[in-house]
């Protein structure tokens, strides 16, 4: 039996994200209580922690997908 997916919230949001001691810039696609769809021209890889920073907000979260430009994150 497939699990119901959380609902996700469409964004377009520019953002920071920094991956070990590298800044990047990032668009965050969209949001869900546990995770967010990200667009990058350099993606992160599978399993690395990343930080997201978007004005004084900030999100630790790891990658657990990449496909094409787009990755997603588990909050």
């Amino acid at each position: 039996i497939m699990r119901e997916r959380e609902p996700r919230h469409t964004v377009l949001l520019s953002a920071r994200m920094r991956v070990d001691s590298s800044w990047s810039d990032v668009a965050i696609q969209n949001v869900s209580a546990h995770g967010l769809m990200m667009k990058a021209a350099s993606l992160p890889k599978l399993g690395a922690y990343v930080e997201i920073r978007r004005a004084t907000n900030l999100i630790i979260a790891r990658v657990v997908w990449v496909k094409g430009c787009l990755f997603g994150l588990r909050t």
